[in-house]
């Protein structure tokens, strides 16, 4: 059984005014603003599929943890 949660994205560049980011989620067609954040509702292994292929900085329950360490605790 799938378990879906709400997931927030945020990114921010410090290299250039008017940078995007495109969260990679089955859902999303658009992209969005660094500093603006993007809410989605994904399943439990969309959000490992995610993790897993992404390289980035994850507030994960108030700790950061780096997205390739983080996907093994949503795995089953």
């Amino acid at each position: 059984r799938d378990v879906y949660k709400r997931q927030t994205f945020d990114c921010y560049s410090t290299r250039v005014t008017g940078s995007y980011y495109f969260p990679h989620t089955a859902d999303n067609e658009l992209a969005y603003l660094c500093g603006s954040e993007s809410n989605f509702i994904v399943s439990k292994p969309a959000l490992v599929t995610l993790l897993k292929e992404t390289e980035a900085a994850v507030i994960y329950d108030g700790d950061i943890y780096w997205s390739n360490s983080l996907w093994s605790q949503f795995d089953e």
